[in-house]
């Protein structure tokens, strides 16, 4: 028996009146879109204390802008208000947010802009239309290209990744058009709303770029082979204008300089690199050597330094000279280095770790002195384990340091580690992995070209030849994937699950009930209001309703899968798109209720590794 669903587009129209702070009292950007549920449907929570402000009842729910969201209501997308109101009905594909009173938006293949009324005052005819002042667009011609994965889809703002699929713009006013034709590549340059942007006739990574006004004109003829984006009152730019060509990185580039928000050079171009402004000095660097620039194009203490660091929580910028760390005031001067005696972490165990002359500093109540040789400062505390011993590194080496501040080889000797676990560690010594215990010893001599842990085991490979040991170096059977391992790829969130009759895949809910019949010859889990089913008699992935039934929006795709991983492609199981998603879906399926020996797998696109995939689970 099918469960009872109200209609989406009711409950959203409906005015949130549940325990909640007042509305006045939350700025809109505290409105975080926060989803889950049986369906996935968002809503918003306060950012900082994830109290709810409006409840998850949206398929999507992007950030507030002016007052008004994107919120996508059985398929298409409308705006809500701060008080969960939807005020502009749901009729288009996707959704931008508003600026200045306009908002892109996307019908068919084509966008437009609409004003807080949801009145058109650009008809859909583009293939992007970005507010850019209160009556001019930037503007590309033809047809909209998706550049997200599947179901994440968004129409950015110039201050956001703004992307023309590649088309060169023009500049477009509401109620005349054309101001330009479309012959521009741009780029941010400050607010919108100040009318100027960077842009070039040319090559979108080379230029020659200049500043051009919303009128057409320009406040500043093309020069720069480079620019970004105007941060503290800065924009970095460069170009050919004083002929000066630096080695940066095994290339050459031409020289470094910055211009005010008015697009005035303020910074000479004089240097081999600059980067962003942040904490009022941008970075650059010489020969090896780094230093701070001013925004007065002046090198703070006038030189260069070992390292540097910027602050932006109001200390003094920090600089390395030799082995010693220290602050520097804007008159150059080095002073004592603030961070000196900044607790890092401190561990119920009793160890505390300070900062210690741009090391750290490991103290005990069991330790006669502190230890302060350890942790190389650019090894970054994510969260210091508290419970096992903390991996440290010095000059190039690593070693542990235990929970009560015992050095595991002092001073590090290690290639290579991995954490503990269950009281071992795999290191690398001479390049070579083995196993050391919670002392310090090995307990497996290092003689194998790698180790991996997994479930208390380990991944050994010596010889060229693949196989597991224990703890013990003992050879051992390859684990067998755990029973909950397979149930995982059936399972979906809030206790619903995938399941298979006569070879077809329905859903069942958390109490049992069906959900969706079994008749689909793949199916994934609810996400954004919607499942995917692939259909016994059609060629494409359809969405399926809360209430089991089949839909028209969003539009049916070619192909789907139950997650991604970046900068890798899923494995090929037919010539035909679609064909090949059913079967590696059906095989990720068939993986999770036993049927086969291991999941379908995605194959590394070559850009960033095996091991940097970034995982969205759909």
């Amino acid at each position: 028996m099918k469960r009872p669903f109200a209609s989406s587009l009711l409950v959203a129209a409906l005015l949130y009146l549940g325990a909640q702070p007042a509305v006045a009292e939350i700025a809109e950007g505290d409105y975080l879109p926060k989803c889950g549920g049986e369906f996935d449907l968002c809503g918003y929570v306060e950012r900082n204390t994830e109290v709810e402000l409006i409840p998850q009842q949206f398929e999507r729910a992007l950030e507030f802008s002016e007052g008004l969201a994107p919120v996508r209501i059985d398929g298409v997308f409308g705006f809500g208000d701060l008080t969960g109101n939807v005020v502009i009905k749901p009729q288009f594909d996707l959704a931008g947010g508003f600026y200045q009173g306009l908002a892109e938006v996307l019908v068919g293949d084509v966008v437009g802009v609409i004003d807080r009324t949801g009145k058109f005052v650009v008809e859909p005819q583009f293939a992007r239309a970005v507010p850019f002042t209160a009556d001019t667009l930037i503007v590309a011609e033809g047809d909209w290209r998706n550049g997200y994965f599947q179901g994440f889809e968004k129409l950015e703002g110039l201050s956001g990744f703004f992307s023309t699929g590649g088309r060169r713009v023009g500049l477009y006013h509401i109620s005349k058009g054309w101001i330009t034709q479309p012959v521009y590549n741009v780029m941010e340059f400050d607010e919108p709303s100040r009318g100027l942007i960077w842009a070039t006739t040319e090559d979108q990574n080379y230029g020659p770029f200049g500043l051009l006004r919303s009128d057409g004109t320009w406040q500043v003829l093309p020069v720069y082979t480079h620019v970004q984006r105007l941060m503290e009152g800065r924009a970095i730019v460069r170009g050919p204008s004083t002929g000066l060509v630096f080695t940066h990185k095994g290339r050459e580039i031409d020289s470094s300089g910055a211009v005010d928000r008015d697009g005035n050079l303020v910074v000479p171009l004089a240097f081999s690199f600059l980067s962003y402004w942040s904490g009022g000095y941008a970075l650059t660097e010489s020969d090896g050597r780094h230093g701070l620039v001013s925004p007065d194009g002046s090198l703070l203490g006038g030189r260069y330094f070992d390292e540097v660091e910027r602050s932006e929580s109001g200390n003094l910028p920090r600089v390395r000279d030799g082995e010693a760390w220290y602050s520097v005031q804007r008159t150059g001067v080095l002073v004592q280095d603030q961070n000196e005696g900044t607790v890092i972490a401190s561990c119920p165990s009793g160890l505390t770790i300070r900062e210690k002359s741009g090391l750290a500093e490991f103290s005990h109540p069991r330790l006669d002195a502190p230890i302060a040789l350890l942790f190389d400062r650019k090894y970054q505390f994510y969260k210091v384990d508290c419970e096992n011993p903390i991996p440290v590194s010095l000059n190039g080496k690593w070693g542990f340091v235990t929970q009560e501040g015992v050095v595991l080889t002092d001073p590090p000797t290690f290639d290579d580690i991995r954490g503990f676990q269950e009281g071992l560690a795999a290191v690398s010594l001479n390049g070579a992995w083995g196993i050391i215990d919670a002392s310090g010893e090995f307990v497996v001599k290092p003689t194998y070209s790698e180790l991996r842990s997994a479930n208390g085991l380990y991944r050994a490979i010596k010889d060229s030849r693949e196989f597991w040991i224990d703890g013990r170096g003992n050879e051992v059977p390859k684990p067998p994937p755990a029973p909950e391992d397979f149930a995982r790829y059936l399972e979906c969130q809030s206790g619903s699950r995938l399941f298979a009759e006569n070879d077809l895949w329905g859903m069942l809910g958390p109490d049992g009930d069906v959900l969706i019949a079994p008749k689909y010859r793949a199916l994934s889990c609810f996400t954004q209001g919607v499942a995917w089913g692939a259909n016994v008699d059609g060629m494409s992935w359809c969405p399926v309703g809360p209430d089991g039934q089949d839909r028209q929006k969003p539009e049916c795709r070619q192909t789907h899968y139950p997650y991604f991983k970046t900068h890798s492609y899923p494995e090929k199981f037919s010539e035909d798109p679609y064909e090949s998603s059913v079967l590696w879906v059906r095989a990720f399926l068939d993986f999770g209720r036993g049927q086969r020996e291991a999941p379908p797998i995605w194959l590394s696109d070559g850009v960033q590794g095996d091991a940097s995939y970034s995982i969205i689970r759909q």
